[in-house]
């Protein structure tokens, strides 16, 4: 669905149709403010983001609007996350090499060892927040929650119109669909997996992983 057509079934619903209480505006910031909670809760919009390295430089900008990183890949081989405070590289002079490992601070994003080779591909695979939205905008939330947002927009229109008990209703509804969500996607992330505990993280950076 468009957010046009959102905001047309939550006015039909509340029976707003052309009413100038409830401005498309509004309606507009609803529609993302659901997007970016659901975005945030839930991690339903996935991304890919790319870059190249750069011989010698360790630090990579951490990707605009990503919330977090499912896995990155040096080359097409998968890096495994390092504890920051484990990564021994302290400035210029440390190892290069093929990187194995990352750690995260300030939206940055560290490997170790450096890269020794300009123009590979790293590819970071992520969860995104949402954009801003626009009547015209495609929606970056999956289609399947659309629908779900009329009750987030639904709770805001009764809160305006101060009703509490018909504002907290569709609210509870909301909080239903984002749950269901999270667990809609946590179904979807084991499907094809087999159901054990991996240990992701490498607490040293010696245990190297190839």
């Amino acid at each position: 669905m468009t957010p046009t057509e959102i905001e047309t079934a939550a006015r039909q619903r509340y029976n707003a149709v052309g009413d100038d209480f409830f401005p498309q505006e509004m309606v507009m910031d609803l529609i993302y403010g659901a997007s970016l909670e659901m975005g945030l809760e839930a991690f339903p919009i996935e991304k890919v983001f790319e870059t190249t390295s750069v011989a010698d430089q360790q630090q990579y900008t951490y990707p605009t609007q990503m919330v977090g990183i499912r896995r990155i890949e040096y080359n097409g081989l998968k890096i495994y996350p390092v504890d920051l405070d484990d990564d021994p590289k302290q400035n210029t002079t440390g190892p290069t090499g093929r990187p194995y490992g990352y750690s995260i601070w300030d939206n940055v994003i560290r490997m170790y060892p450096t890269p020794d080779t300009t123009g590979k591909t790293i590819k970071i695979f992520g969860f995104n927040e949402p954009q801003r939205v626009s009547p015209d905008s495609v929606l970056e939330i999956p289609t399947e929650y659309h629908l779900d947002i009329v009750d987030y927009i639904l709770s805001a229109f009764f809160a305006k119109d101060k009703d509490r008990n018909m504002s907290t209703y569709h609210r509870d509804l909301w909080a239903g669909h984002v749950r269901k969500s999270k667990r809609d996607r946590a179904k979807r992330k084991r499907t094809d997996r087999f159901a054990v505990v991996k240990q992701q993280e490498y607490t040293h950076v010696g245990n190297q992983v190839w």
